[in-house]
């Protein structure tokens, strides 16, 4: 009896037991056996068998040369050998096939690989091992040679693999060739092969929104390179393709000398054809905007389609500047340091450096910020306690300030976006109260006026436009409650509407829109403790979502959104009876794809309650 009990001991310890090469495991007095080897063997001896040209039962002619084969070994490697190899009209006593237009040094390496499951893969063959293993449905060094393609993409090369990819039906290797292209356009259009793009690939790139470039007079320049190049085959083309470059983002004067450095007469003349369309479009539109004609459904003689008024604006991935504008600075552990600041610093994305730019004429916190026109405006906010009715407008091109048509109400802590050439803003506190009232600014009129009323009052919430609704989320209530709700708005109808909850109460966050996502950073809750929560609104689905907590939890910061990523500037820290919040220079950015936090360049002046606008 002992001798049984020590073996079913020992019987039951050695199921788990196994090595690099071999696993065994008794169950219920059964023995189940693997080795892990066993295939790499088969392989090893098949390989073997065809050097030698060992039970081989066919023969490939590839150009000049003979390969013996073993029919179920190419058969189970590839739907192609097995379909050739199945087919009634190969000869039973046949064993004899020569394929064509297929090079026998390619042919070889891919049998070898049939046999041995090793491929090497270089600059050199991996076009004509992908188009061959493509014809010989070898379907995973089809996906492997893609791959490769695609991770030795460059500006040079990114055209002419792009055409081939689309020749083949290569689809994925396509659309990483495509993206590549959008991603690195300015770099791309200073290479030779730019000028082999065909007419709709050009156009293609034209009109995608995630061209990365400094500005649209790169595109427009390359569009009239790529036409002069073949004059008199392209020149037809000019009209189709101008309609793609986004003209009215171009500065009228940049323009005008590009224009007047041009020595061919006949583009000269269609471009200056081009610029006096576009003052008259500028002309209507203003005309409209005085009649309040204008037909913000998209529907008036302006619009085609919708396309027209997409060239209204810049492209999203266009590379821009980040302005960080005015915020409480805490320079001290004292009580009585926190002071507003009219400090604007502006982040250059391409080179990664923040400069100073010409300050507020007022310090102002809790205000905001709104980009109409290709101009900053600034609103309300307080100072020392003064709750401000003041705007200031930032002109990028003149780098300076002027003083902007004043609020019809003081405001602080409110929200403010632009939609469709107007400036909304809403709610916050009004003066000695929270209040619920919108105003609206009219940059024509240059005046401001009581628009309408939100359903419910709040302050310290966040407000974000997207596709012409606007999102007013979270916020107190005028009880000092932190809210979860979300509630959007149709300015043209006035229709409010509610959406889903957030998971979480907050109040004074971070907000933006990213791949059409709303995100919300941070913030409080009703214990006023610094919140690192991050939630994710999918607009068209009206779902939120939790994604990654920022590194630090932090009240009162703000968030853009550019060049695919997230960024969160500033902010505070919780305070309590026995410590101060102290503000915080930190800037973090976060990665959709990755799901990931990372710390980015930081402020040179640690703030809250700023406010930051990209353009």
């Amino acid at each position: 009896m002992s001798q049984r009990y020590n073996a079913r001991r020992r019987t039951r310890s050695s199921c788990d037991h196994e090595n690099s090469a071999d696993q065994l495991k008794i169950i219920h007095g059964i023995a189940f056996y693997k080795n892990r080897n066993h295939w790499s063997k088969v392989c090893s001896v098949l390989k073997r068998f065809k050097k030698d040209s060992k039970f081989c039962d066919f023969q490939l002619k590839v150009e000049d040369k003979t390969f013996d084969v073993h029919r179920v070994i190419l058969s189970a490697s590839s739907p192609y050998f097995e379909a050739l190899f199945s087919n009634d009209l190969l000869e039973k006593e046949s064993k004899f096939v020569e394929l064509k237009d297929i090079s026998a040094k390619i042919f070889e390496e891919l049998i070898e690989y049939i046999y041995s499951g090793e491929l090497s893969i270089n600059g050199d063959n991996v076009q004509e091992l992908v188009s061959v293993a493509n014809r010989l449905e070898l379907s995973e060094i089809v996906t492997i040679c893609c791959q490769y393609m695609t991770k030795q993409l460059d500006p040079i090369n990114c055209i002419g693999i792009l055409r081939f990819s689309e020749f083949h039906s290569f689809t994925s290797l396509r659309f990483d060739s495509k993206r590549y292209i959008e991603r690195h356009f300015a770099e791309v259009v200073k290479e030779e092969e730019f000028y082999d793009l065909s007419k709709e690939l050009l156009k293609s790139f034209l009109r995608s929104e995630g061209l990365s470039i400094d500005n649209e007079f790169q595109v427009l320049e390359a569009t009239v390179k790529w036409i002069l190049k073949d004059q008199s085959n392209r020149f037809q083309h000019f009209d189709e393709l101008m309609e793609c470059v986004r003209i009215p983002v171009i500065p009228i004067k940049q323009f005008e000398a590009f224009i007047n450095d041009c020595n061919h007469e006949e583009l000269k003349t269609k471009l200056e054809s081009v610029l006096h369309s576009h003052k008259e479009a500028i002309a209507s539109v203003e005309s409209n905007k005085k009649l309040n004609l204008i037909a913000i459904n998209c529907h008036n003689s302006l619009v085609n389609n919708g396309f027209y008024e997409v060239r209204w604006q810049p492209r999203i991935n266009a590379r821009k500047y980040i302005y960080v504008i005015g915020g409480i600075h805490q320079s001290s552990h004292r009580w009585n340091d926190a002071k507003p600041v009219a400090i604007t610093e502006r982040l250059d994305i391409l080179r990664g450096q923040w400069k100073a730019q010409p300050s507020l004429q007022y310090p102002r916190s809790c205000h905001c910020i709104a980009v109409l026109n290709g101009q900053l405006y600034v609103a309300g906010g307080e100072c020392d306690s003064l709750i401000l009715d003041s705007v200031e407008v930032y002109d990028p091109q003149n780098n300076e300030w002027t003083k902007g048509k004043s609020l019809r109400q003081p405001r602080s802590c409110f929200g403010m976006c632009a939609v469709d050439s107007y400036i909304y803003a809403f709610g916050g506190w009004i003066g000695n109260l929270v209040g619920n009232s919108i105003e609206r600014y009219d940059p024509i009129t240059n005046e401001w006026n009581i628009y309408d009323k939100l359903p419910d009052i709040r302050f310290a919430m966040g407000v974000i436009t997207f596709e012409g609704l606007v999102y007013i989320i979270g916020g107190f209530n005028e009880q000092n409650r932190v809210l979860k709700s979300v509630i959007s708005y149709n300015p043209v109808t006035h229709e409010f509407r509610k959406l889903s909850d957030m998971n979480q109460s907050r109040a004074y966050f971070g907000c933006t829109v990213l791949h059409g996502m709303i995100y919300v950073v941070g913030g409080t809750n009703d214990k006023n403790v610094a919140l690192s929560s991050v939630e994710r609104y999918n607009i068209h689905e009206n779902v939120w979502s939790r994604v990654s907590n920022t590194p630090k939890a932090r009240i009162s910061s703000c968030a853009c959104a550019v060049n695919e990523c997230l960024l969160v500037f500033g902010g505070k820290t919780s305070g309590d009876e026995f410590s101060i919040p102290n503000t915080m220079d930190s800037v973090d950015i976060f990665d959709p794809e990755s799901n990931k936090w990372n710390e980015s360049i930081p402020l040179p002046t640690s703030r809250s309650e700023a406010a930051v606008a990209v353009i």
